[in-house]
C-alpha cells in the first residue's frame, strides 16, 4: 500500500482509496501513475513516457494526455493550482505530492517499488503492456523478474498456437426461430428450454410488449402489464420467475413475471419503480436475487445492483468515484464465483471488461477495447461470450485467448447464451436509409426532398449550397463531399480515429469537426487540419460564429463549464461565458444552455442573460440548432424521437411546435440549412427483427 498525497494506492487490487471512497484504477492509468511515483521531484517528458511507459506501443501524444487528465481527476486536482501533478511547457509533468509505503501492508514487490523512488530508478517502472490484464489477488513468494521470464517464454513457445486459434475460432450452424413479425429489443430463453421471451411490438403503431411461449405451445402470449421500453430479460435460474427492466427516464422499473401460474395469463409484480434509468438484468445461482444495471438518481454513475426477493433490499454491487464510468451490462458465472462487467468511460470512448471474484471481492481480469461491445455473458465458466461491431467472439479470462465463433451474419443486435454450444441471436433485417429534407419553419412543414444513401453513409449535413457525408467502411472513416443525385463522394479527410462533422462555414473552406475526442479545423481546400482543443481537454459543443472568423466552443475544467472564443486567423483563444456547456448563435446574440439544458438569451448590446423557461433534452445523442427567430432541438425516450421549435420572435406571445416519429425509424439528429430553411434528417426503412439458433459445433 503505498501514500499518494491523502489517498492510499493497493499495487495489487489496483484500487486508489480516499475516506471510504475507492475506485479501481485502469491498468495504463496505473502505469503512468507508478512511474511518476518512481520519479518524484523531476520533471517527466512525454517522450520519456512514450519510451517507458508504452514502450512499443505507438500512440498519439492525445492519448498520453487523457491518461494524465485522469490521474488529474482521480485526485481532484487543478491544473492552474496543483496539489499533485505540476505540468511545465517543453519541460513535462512532476508529480509534487509526499509519496510513503505504509510498512502495515507492505510487501515485497511493494517493498521494491519504494527502493526505486529512493534511488531514482528509470529503469523499474511498473507496466501492464496489455490490454487484457488478469490481475491475482493472491501472489507467490517467487521474484517478479523470475516469474516475468516464465511468462515469456510461454509467450514466445505458444504464441503462434494462440493466433491460429484465434484466427481459426469454430464452426457453426443456424437456423430461424419462429415468432411474431415486428421489431425486438431483448431475447433470451429459460435454461430448462420450456420458456421462450422476447420484448417488441408487433406492428408500427402498437407500443412495446414482453411476450412468453412455452415449448410445446405455439401462441405468445402478452404479459398484462403496461410496459413503455422493456430493455433486458433474465429468466431465473430455476426458471420460476421472468425478469425484465422497464426504462423510462425518471421511473424506470424491475418486474417480475411468475411462471407457475396458468399457462394463459402471465402477470407481472413491480419489484422496483424509482430509479432514473435502468438497463441489463441478469441473474445468478443465487435464486431469491435478481441483479441489473441502473442510474439511482440523474447526476450519479451507472452501478451494478442487486435486489432480494426476500427481504425486498437493494444492495450497489459494483463502485466508481468517478461519474464518466458506466457499468451498463453484467453477468454471473455458471458456478455463481465470478462476475463480469462492462464497463463504458464516457471521455475515453472505451469499452472494458472486468471479472470480479464475489467470493474475496477482487478484480481478476481486465479487457479493453476501443470497438464498441453491445453485449458480454458467461458461455462456461472460463470463457466469455463477446458481441461488438465485428461479430461474436469467445474470450477465455485464464489466458486471454480470443476466438471467432462468427463474423459472417450482419446487423445482429443482442446475443443470449442457452447453453455453452447454443445461442440465440436478434438479426435486424436489411434496411434501407432515407434522408428527408423538409420545409421550416413547422408551421410550413412540407417534404422538399427525399434521397436514397448507402448504406456506410451515417450522417448527412450541409456544405453551403452541397452535401457533407460521415462514411463509415470498416477500416476508417471518412468526411467527403457527396453528392445525393449520383451518389457519389469525394474524400476529404480519412482516418482511424473517433470522427464527427460538428459544423460547416458557408463564409470559407474550413468545416468543424471532433477528431479523436479534439475539436479541428479542416480546410477541404488544402486538406490541412488545425487542432482547436488539446487532448486532455473535456469538451462540449462548438459551432461557427456566423462570420466565419471564430469557433464557439465549451471546456469542462476544474471549476465548471466555460465557453470559449477561439479566433481562426490568430488562433488566439479567450473566455466568453462561464457556467455554460453549450452556445449558438442568435440574430446578433446568443442562446446558451447550462449543463442541465436550460435555455438562456444573451443580449449582446444590453449584456443581459434572459432565462427562456425551456430546456434541452438530457438524453444521449440528441442536437440543437438555431434559425431565424427560432430554437431547434430534438429529444426521445426510445420509443419516440420528437422535433421542437419554439419561436421566440415575440417573447409575449413563445410559440412551440413539435413533429413526432417512430425512435426505430427516425434518430434524433438534425442538420439546418439556414440559406435555405431547410430541416434534414434520416429515416429508416424498417423490416422487423429474425432470432436465429446458432449452434457452436
Amino acid at each position: 500500500m503505498i501514500k499518494i498525497g491523502c489517498y492510499k494506492l493497493n499495487i495489487e487490487d489496483m484500487v486508489l482509496s480516499r475516506d471510504g471512497n475507492d475506485v479501481i484504477l485502469e491498468p495504463k492509468v496505473l502505469s503512468v501513475l507508478m512511474y511518476f511515483c518512481e520519479n518524484k521531484e523531476r520533471y517527466i517528458s512525454m517522450m520519456e513516457l512514450h519510451e517507458n511507459v508504452w514502450k512499443d506501443r505507438c500512440v498519439s501524444d492525445a492519448a498520453v494526455r487523457r491518461i494524465i487528465s485522469k490521474i488529474r481527476l482521480l485526485f481532484n486536482d487543478d491544473h492552474k493550482s496543483p496539489k499533485y501533478i505540476q505540468s511545465l511547457p517543453k519541460r513535462g509533468y512532476k508529480l509534487i505530492c509526499s509519496v510513503q509505503l505504509l510498512q502495515k501492508e507492505q510487501t515485497k514487490e511493494q517493498q521494491e517499488t519504494l527502493n526505486s523512488f529512493t534511488q531514482k530508478s528509470q529503469n523499474q517502472s511498473f507496466e501492464l503492456k496489455s490490454q487484457d490484464v488478469k490481475l491475482t489477488p493472491k501472489r507467490s513468494n517467487a521474484p517478479f523478474g523470475y516469474i516475468m521470464l516464465i511468462f515469456l517464454g510461454i509467450c514466445f513457445l505458444f504464441g503462434s498456437y494462440f493466433t491460429f486459434f484465434y484466427q481459426a475460432g469454430f464452426k457453426t450452424s443456424q437456423k430461424i426461430i419462429s415468432t411474431i413479425p415486428g421489431s425486438k429489443i431483448a431475447i433470451e430463453q429459460s435454461s430448462d428450454n420450456k420458456y421462450f421471451a422476447f420484448s417488441g411490438k408487433v406492428g408500427t403503431e402498437s407500443g412495446y410488449q414482453v411476450f412468453i411461449k412455452r415449448h410445446n405451445k405455439h401462441d405468445f402470449i402478452a404479459i398484462k402489464h403496461k410496459v413503455h421500453f422493456p430493455f433486458s430479460l433474465a429468466f431465473s435460474r430455476d426458471n420460476k420467475y421472468l425478469f425484465y427492466s422497464d426504462l423510462s427516464e425518471n421511473s424506470s422499473s424491475l418486474s417480475a413475471v411468475s411462471l407457475e401460474g396458468s399457462e394463459n395469463t402471465y402477470e407481472s409484480i413491480e419489484l422496483i419503480d424509482d430509479f432514473y434509468l435502468m438497463g441489463d438484468v441478469f441473474t445468478s445461482n443465487e435464486t431469491d436475487k435478481v441483479y441489473f444495471s441502473g442510474q439511482k438518481n440523474k447526476n450519479e454513475p451507472v452501478y451494478i445492483f442487486k435486489y432480494d426477493l426476500v427481504t425486498k433490499s437493494i444492495f450497489r454491487v459494483t463502485s466508481s468515484i468517478d461519474e464518466s464510468y458506466s457499468d451498463i451490462r453484467g453477468g454471473i458465472s455458471p458456478n455463481g464465483q465470478f462476475m463480469v462487467v462492462l464497463r463504458t468511460l464516457k471521455y475515453d470512448k472505451n469499452y472494458e471488461i472486468r471479472i470480479i471474484d464475489l467470493i474475496n471481492d477482487d478484480v481478476i481480469f481486465r479487457h479493453s477495447q476501443k470497438l464498441q461491445i453491445k453485449e458480454v455473458n458467461w458461455l462456461d465458466d472460463d470463457n466469455l461470450l463477446l458481441l461488438d461491431q465485428d461479430g461474436i467472439y469467445s474470450l477465455n479470462y485464464k489466458n486471454s485467448n480470443r476466438k471467432i465463433i462468427t463474423t459472417k451474419i450482419p446487423n445482429i443486435t443482442a446475443v443470449s447464451v442457452i447453453d455453452s454450444h447454443n445461442l440465440l441471436l436478434m438479426q435486424e433485417k436489411t434496411q434501407k436509409k432515407l434522408f428527408i429534407e423538409q420545409e421550416i419553419p413547422m408551421s410550413n412543414w412540407a417534404t422538399n426532398k427525399v434521397f436514397h444513401t448507402p448504406d456506410n453513409i451515417e450522417f448527412i449535413t450541409y456544405q453551403s449550397n452541397n452535401y457533407l457525408a460521415l462514411v463509415v467502411n470498416p477500416n476508417q472513416t471518412e468526411l467527403s463531399k457527396y453528392d445525393p443525385l449520383t451518389k457519389k463522394s469525394i474524400p476529404y479527410l480519412e482516418t482511424n480515429y473517433s470522427l464527427r462533422i460538428i459544423d460547416s462555414s458557408s463564409e470559407n473552406d474550413l468545416e468543424l469537426i471532433k477528431i479523436n475526442e479534439r475539436f479541428a479545423l479542416l480546410n477541404t481546400k488544402t486538406n490541412l487540419l488545425t487542432y482547436i482543443t488539446v487532448g486532455d481537454d473535456y469538451i462540449g459543443d462548438a459551432i461557427f460564429t456566423l462570420d466565419g472568423q471564430s469557433i464557439l466552443f465549451s471546456v469542462k475544467g476544474f471549476s465548471g463549464w466555460e465557453i470559449f472564443k477561439y479566433d481562426i486567423q490568430s488562433a488566439a483563444k479567450k473566455v466568453l461565458f462561464k457556467g455554460y456547456r453549450s452556445i449558438r448563435n442568435f440574430n446578433d446574440s446568443y442562446i446558451l444552455a447550462d449543463t442541465a439544458g436550460s435555455l438562456f438569451w444573451y443580449d449582446v448590446q444590453k449584456e443581459e442573460v434572459i432565462t427562456l423557461n425551456y430546456q434541452l433534452s438530457p438524453e444521449p445523442d440528441t442536437f440543437w440548432d438555431t434559425n431565424q427567430s427560432s430554437i431547434y432541438w430534438s429529444s426521445h425516450d426510445l420509443v419516440t424521437t420528437t422535433f421542437h421549435q419554439l419561436d421566440i420572435s415575440d417573447m409575449t406571445d413563445v410559440r412551440k411546435y413539435s413533429k413526432s416519429y417512430d425512435y426505430d425509424n427516425v434518430l434524433p439528429f438534425f442538420a439546418i440549412n439556414a440559406a435555405t430553411n431547410h430541416f434534414l434528417f434520416s429515416q429508416k426503412d424498417i423490416k422487423g427483427s429474425l432470432v436465429l439458433k446458432l449452434s457452436i459445433l
